[in-house]
Parts: structure tokens; C-alpha cells; sequence
């Protein structure tokens, strides 16, 4: 595949409060990241997970990181396994391409919620 050429966000003032991302937008970024998630279908629980996984962003689409958020974890023994499957498929699809129209304030945090049968295609 061909490189992406690097796109670097106009940086506005951090005092930014113009609109955050829509859920479309966020679907967009999902989409990029389900193409780098290894997750078992089979996996017990996994149609009723749910993880939200907090992404800090560099300007130039990278991810700063990503850490899942463990305050709304499940007690089923493959959450965590679903949990950090989200977390490492985050990283692993860095750059993502960000929204051209947003700046760079408007996407530089977000959390991203993983649902279990999205992410498996049940």
C-alpha cells in the first residue's frame, strides 16, 4: 500500500469550542480502527461488550495513546481481553485520517465506545 502523505492539523486556540465530532465522524475513525482488531467471534460475552477506550491524538493524526477505561468495565473474565483488543487496535492504526474540517482541538481527545458485535461482525 502506498504511504499516507502526513497531514498536519492547523492548531487553533486551545480555548477551542466549536463542535467536537459528530458521531458520523467518529464512526469514520471506528471504521479505520475494526481493519487492525484480531477478535475471536467465538469468544463467550462477547455480544454484550462494551468498552470505551479514551485516545489522546498528536496534530498529525497519530495516537499519543490510548487507554481503556476500566470505571465501566464488565465482570466477565474476556472483557478484559475485548478491553485491550480494542486498546492495542487503536495504536496499531495509527495515523488515523482525521475529519479535514475539524481542527485539531476538536479531535485531540475523544473516546471512542467498541461494542463487542460490532467489532466481530455478528
Amino acid at each position: 500500500s502506498q504511504p499516507q502523505p502526513q497531514q498536519q492539523a492547523a492548531l487553533p486556540p486551545s480555548d477551542y469550542d466549536g463542535p467536537p465530532l459528530t458521531q458520523g465522524e467518529k464512526d469514520l475513525i471506528k471504521q479505520q480502527i475494526e481493519d487492525h482488531t484480531s477478535i475471536d467471534p467465538g469468544m463467550q460475552g462477547l455480544d454484550g461488550f462494551i468498552v470505551e477506550v479514551k485516545v489522546i491524538m498528536n496534530p498529525d493524526g497519530s495516537v499519543q495513546s490510548a487507554k481503556v477505561d476500566y470505571s465501566k468495565s464488565n465482570p466477565h473474565p474476556n472483557w478484559h481481553i475485548f478491553a485491550e483488543a480494542c486498546a492495542r487496535a487503536v495504536n496499531k492504526s495509527s495515523p488515523l485520517r482525521m475529519p479535514p474540517e475539524k481542527p485539531y482541538e476538536a479531535w485531540k481527545q475523544m473516546t471512542l465506545v467498541f461494542h463487542g458485535k460490532e467489532m466481530a461482525h455478528l
